[in-house]
């Protein structure tokens, strides 16, 4: 980041700070307004349930579930229109407003779109994550060339359905459900058997158009290393690239037959090492078929803001770029 762009960012990210604390102390007015409705609510719905259950008790308690519904309509109108949804006007105005200013500053070349993420097909395509993902998240994706080479990346989430033993009896009990009582099959959530395999930034690059065949190198201390593992063995073989400071770091799957040397030119390996040291211990790379896939596991939202907690300070828009800024560099060196 040049000193231009710091002091840009620094002034446009102290600007907004300003604006979320203005939300932020709206927000608490309204939640110290309507906190007591609460009460209101349960008690609503109690009487409600017993009414229902005892028709006899509705015109006695008619008048409060008519109260606990007027306040809940009255609830809607302050936060809609007197206080003007602040959460949701603070997080459109981040994503729409100021990530694409500050994305234009720091990218000019390339485009920024905030809702947007790496297409399905590159993800599954790479072999990193296997043959099936259950469900893939993204946002802040970016799109542009490095000297003339394709590069897309974004951050996703992506996760698998977990399905040990506690699952499969769960599954049991919901068909002995299903078939004692009939109905619907949706007892359970599977959006609560959904975990976690890869959260960080996902990048797809244009690679050596002639090149045929698959290589992943995953690092080998890597807490994703499991992960990985299953999808590197599919259809490949376990390699070394001969240098031996690189593979005491990486483990290399390649297709069999494949000149490796040919794909894992020194500079690209000095490069993939010092990418390692400094920013992403758990790197992962795939080549396939004339494209290039990096996986860089992140454990938190890189571009997210808060309205209660903050927005990403320099420092975290700092790590961002250096962590671009690296494989552009991967970029540079096979070009």
């Amino acid at each position: 980041m040049t000193e231009t762009q710091s002091q840009f960012l620094s002034q446009k990210l102290a600007e907004f700070e300003k604006y979320r604390k203005t939300q932020y102390r709206k927000f608490k007015v309204f939640k110290g307004i309507t906190k007591p409705f609460r009460i209101a609510y349960i008690a609503g719905t109690i009487l409600l349930v017993i009414a229902s259950l005892l028709p006899f008790l509705m015109p006695v308690f008619l008048p409060f579930i008519i109260v606990a519904g007027a306040l809940f309509v009255l609830e809607i109108i302050l936060h809609n229109w007197v206080f003007r949804n602040p959460e949701g006007r603070f997080t459109e105005r981040f994503k729409e407003g100021l990530l694409p200013e500050l994305m234009k500053e720091l990218y000019p070349a390339f485009t920024y779109k905030p809702n947007a993420k790496v297409k399905d097909e590159a993800i599954i395509f790479s072999g990193l994550f296997g043959r099936k993902l259950d469900a893939i998240y993204g946002e802040d994706y970016f799109e542009g060339k490095v000297n003339g080479i394709g590069m897309r990346f974004s951050e996703l989430n992506l996760k698998k359905k977990k399905y040990g033993l506690k699952e499969f009896m769960g599954d049991v009990a919901e068909e002995a459900l299903y078939a004692i009582f009939g109905g619907g099959d949706d007892f359970g959530d599977d959006a609560d058997k959904l975990v976690s395999v890869f959260r960080g930034l996902y990048f797809h690059l244009g690679f050596h158009v002639d090149f045929k065949g698959s290589v992943i190198i995953h690092a080998r201390q890597s807490k994703w290393r499991k992960v990985f593992k299953k999808a590197m063995k599919l259809g490949r073989e376990i390699r070394t690239s001969g240098d031996t400071a690189f593979d005491q770091i990486f483990e290399i799957y390649a297709s069999p037959g494949l000149e490796l040397d040919r794909v894992l030119i020194p500079a690209m390996r000095t490069h993939l090492l010092r990418l390692q040291a400094s920013e992403a211990p758990d790197l992962a790379v795939a080549m396939r078929d004339g494209q290039m896939f990096v996986a860089m596991p992140w454990q938190k939202d890189l571009l997210e803001a808060d309205l209660a907690k903050g927005i990403p300070s320099l420092e975290d828009f700092s790590e961002y770029i250096e962590e671009v800024e690296l494989i552009k560099g991967v970029v540079k060196e096979m070009y």
